[in-house]
């Protein structure tokens, strides 16, 4: 007697589809995801790290399979391959169509982090073609795409990434100095230096000043650079760049906390001549203010008040995920401010914020300028009310940046270190820097501010 054995049904391709998306978006995609909600970002070695252990389970995963013999070798052995090249390539060509890289440091963008998940969807999607065959042959193509996509690149991009030795170290120069004068090229100054270096040991001592000091432009507290490069120019017999002078303490400041008067706010009618104005952003404490107004008149010698009423703070304008801080930009802050009361133009208005604040491609700033007027944070700078030494340290720091903020309103700056107007890649360097302008860029401060002021009145 034959006994028919009930059989149900193949399931559809479209179901197929469904199931093996379904079985991707639990394997990748929500693990990824839920780390880039909490914490907004995730640090490129971590990125690498995740990369290594997709692909070790996933190897461990596919030994199983052969020692078990659930599957033929041949398709273990496609699917290793192509593992082993997919996702490394699909990430480091993400990386270099989206990043400036010279090494591989910093903080993952969504565009990189969304290359991670798009690399392992192509190598783990194939899930719903039943055919062992026809699914090698799909990773196969897409490995061998992107291995020539990724050579496309280094060669016409990055080709520092293949060379070694003076070479690697000449291209990455390149690549550095290339980048102008921004946070990227500041933090790989050193590379310029290691290629001076190069230079002075071929002989080459006046290309070796030039390729040092636009290094020191990029990282002007880096006293061993500055110091070799003084050497150099004195065996050549030329004037070095300035040695950065000690100056004037951080933490000493140019008015007691006691001797600090209440800051007046702006009159009505507004007052001759050039005035600084402070704009409370949310709740700043009004000793904050006093002492601020203080020290920035005793530093740069210009009035300054306080404007009539605090401005509301707009909604942040991005989060480092759920569980982290909140960040300003300065456009809808500036934008909102103007709103409220349009500038005078005898008045140079800095806005300030106890909140954090940045602007496009950096994580944070301490200040920029918008325009003529500009905005401060004193979030990186500490607390208020905690101990007479920090509140001293936060009022110098606060200061510090209110007076650079309005020089560079002029369009001055200068990039030596003993000068305010220097650029800080972080909280120790802006502590090192001076307290007050450079003596040329001060002259020039003070003959931008006539300059403004005569064509105010020849307007009238």
């Amino acid at each position: 007697m034959t006994q028919t054995l009930n059989s149900e049904p193949a399931p559809s391709a479209p179901l197929l589809l469904g199931a093996s998306l379904l079985h991707l978006l639990v394997k990748i995609a929500v693990p990824a995801l839920l780390g880039l909600v909490l914490w907004g970002g995730i640090e490129l070695r971590a990125v690498w790290l995740m990369v290594v252990l997709i692909i070790v389970l996933r190897l461990l995963w596919l030994v199983r399979d052969w020692t078990n013999a659930l599957r033929s070798p041949r398709d273990i052995a496609l699917e290793s391959v192509s593992l082993l090249v997919v996702v490394p390539c699909a990430l480091l060509l993400v990386l270099m169509l989206t990043t400036n890289i010279v090494a591989f440091t910093g903080v993952t963008r969504w565009p990189i982090a969304s290359g991670l998940v798009a690399a392992l969807a192509l190598h783990f999607g194939p899930g719903y073609l039943k055919r062992p065959l026809l699914r090698g042959y799909y990773r196969s193509v897409i490995a061998f795409a992107l291995l020539a996509a990724t050579a496309w690149v280094i060669t016409h991009q990055h080709p520092y990434l293949v060379a070694s030795g003076a070479e690697k170290r000449r291209l990455v120069a390149e690549k550095v100095w290339n980048l102008g004068h921004t946070f990227e090229a500041a933090r790989h100054a050193d590379k310029l230096f290691a290629y001076g270096d190069d230079l002075i040991a071929e002989g080459r001592l006046a290309d070796a000043v030039v390729v040092y000091e636009r290094g020191l432009s990029f990282d002007i507290y880096n006293d061993a650079a500055r110091q070799r490069l003084a050497d150099v120019s004195k065996e050549l017999g030329v004037t070095p760049l300035p040695v950065r002078a000690t100056g004037r303490s951080s933490t000493a400041l140019w008015v007691k906390p006691e001797a600090a008067t209440p800051i007046q706010r702006v009159p009505s009618p507004a007052p001759e001549g050039f005035n600084l104005v402070l704009v409370p952003c949310g709740s700043i404490p009004d000793k904050v203010l006093d002492r601020l107004a203080a020290e920035v008149t005793a530093r740069i010698e210009i009035p300054v008040y306080r404007y009539h009423s605090n401005i509301t703070l707009p909604p942040p304008d991005r989060s480092h995920g759920l569980i982290g801080h909140r960040q300003w930009h300065p456009a809808p802050l500036w934008g909102k401010f103007v709103d409220t009361s349009p500038p005078q133009n005898s008045h140079q208005y800095i806005l300030v914020m106890a909140e954090d604040l940045f602007i496009e491609n950096t994580n944070f700033v301490f200040g920029t300028t918008t325009g003529f007027h500009g905005i401060v944070s004193y979030a990186r700078f500490g607390s208020p009310g905690r101990t007479p030494d920090a509140d001293d340290l936060l009022i110098d720091r606060l200061a510090k940046q209110v007076v650079s903020t309005s020089i560079k309103g002029f369009g001055l700056a200068s990039r030596t270190t003993d000068c305010v107007t220097s650029t800080s890649r972080n909280l120790q360097e802006f502590d090192r820097k001076a307290q007050t302008p450079a003596p040329e860029v001060h002259e020039a401060y003070r003959r931008a501010i006539r300059k403004l002021m005569e064509s105010l009145h020849a307007s009238r």
